[in-house]
């Protein structure tokens, strides 16, 4: 077995300035060995474009969540443009209908944010780990973009992840090859003092993709794109049997590209 998707599992926001944003999962018990993926989007807090370590993700199981991507879009200084995140578990301790996700910020704190939890099974035994990820601004457009390139052809789940400086009920159409996950949001007055998630995700085998969806209204934004793949041995570099994100984390500005110090050699 490789990878198959299971379901949304929540979704939240607020717009109260707080160091946290929570959700509780819904639907079903998510069982040991389960992938858990966990989006973030959120006021930017840094001044500079670029990889950000200010998340930390938790649960009331207690499961272990690495960072596959932190990005911001800073535009012209903090708050003026936004950010995007996305963390990985392998689930250890069963989370139970109602249990809690939070993702906390260091630092300056967000008014605005929104999180998203997704779940998708591998093979028994199996973990994952993080083939490459990329990232991007949006400045003030519908058409925001991240790619990657040059994979091993196997088959990967691919995650794109947007966060939004905008309202929840703006129109938004996934990209064709991917299907929606969830769409939390704020509202109120004036529209860039909102943060929304707009995510989707793809299994596919490939050695490469273009993540492209299209807003339906001119918004600043963080764009990101991840590639799992299924890691059989799970005690391989990989002690707990949580995942591994083992690859370099690539950043995508909209007429060049950078390699990011933030991993090792590609393990795809």
């Amino acid at each position: 077995m490789s990878w198959a998707w299971t379901n949304q599992r929540g979704q939240g926001s607020n717009k109260t300035g707080a160091a946290t944003v929570t959700a509780a999962t819904t639907g079903a018990a998510i069982p040991v060995g389960a992938i858990v993926v966990v989006a973030v989007s959120f006021d930017n807090t840094a001044t500079s474009d670029g990889d950000t370590t200010v998340i930390t993700v938790t649960d009331t199981g207690n499961n272990t969540y690495t960072p596959a991507k932190e990005w911001q879009n800073a535009q012209t200084g903090a708050g003026a443009g936004h950010g995007a995140a996305l963390f990985v578990t392998r689930v250890t301790t069963q989370l139970e209908i109602s249990d809690v996700v939070t993702a906390t910020f260091s630092g300056s704190a967000p008014t605005a944010k929104a999180i998203g939890i997704g779940e998708a099974s591998v093979g028994t035994g199996a973990t994952w780990a993080l083939a490459d990820a990329s990232a991007a601004a949006g400045d003030n457009t519908t058409t925001p973009s991240a790619s990657l390139a040059s994979m091993t052809s196997r088959s990967y789940l691919l995650v794109g992840v947007v966060g939004i400086e905008g309202l929840a009920a703006d129109g938004f159409t996934h990209d064709a090859d991917y299907a929606g996950v969830n769409s939390p949001g704020t509202t109120g007055n004036p529209d860039a003092s909102n943060s929304t998630l707009r995510w989707s995700r793809r299994i596919a085998t490939l050695t490469g993709d273009t993540y492209g969806p299209t807003l339906g209204v001119a918004r600043d934004s963080a764009i990101l794109l991840a590639a799992f793949y299924e890691l059989v041995n799970a005690s391989a570099g990989n002690a707990a049997g949580t995942g591994t994100a083992n690859a370099p984390s690539r950043t995508v500005k909209p007429s060049a590209s950078s390699a990011s110090p933030s991993g090792a050699a590609n393990a795809a």
